[in-house]
């Protein structure tokens, strides 16, 4: 199971938390893919509960107001923008099921 798979889970979960979210993350990755690491302890403000290590090199996360975030709903309007632009037939495919009834969005463009 992936990290946002566990996030979306997580975000179920009656007494989730990011703390709760993190734990897991660890437990289901550190050790068992060469791409997931477990920070060092910094002495900056922010705190790394986590790190990627990929082709821009090895970058932190920290959980903090991630299940918060991922609750919010997408904006209908954006999403109606997205569903009917033309450039981009992969996003648009994407946001087929979203959009705002009675609302003709056609002028939109990116």
């Amino acid at each position: 199971m992936g990290i946002f798979s566990m996030l979306e889970e997580e975000c179920v979960v009656p007494k989730g938390t990011d703390m709760t979210y993190k734990d897991k993350l660890i437990a289901k990755h550190l050790g068992k893919h060469p791409s997931f690491g477990k920070p060092k302890p910094s002495k900056s403000k922010y705190e790394a509960h986590f790190e990627l290590h990929h082709y821009a090199g090895t970058v932190p996360y920290g959980v903090n107001g991630w299940l918060d975030k991922n609750k919010d709903p997408i904006n209908e309007f954006v999403a109606a923008m997205m569903k009917n632009q033309k450039n981009n037939a992969l996003l648009s495919y994407l946001f087929q099921d979203i959009g705002q009834e009675g609302l003709d969005l056609n002028y939109l463009y990116f």
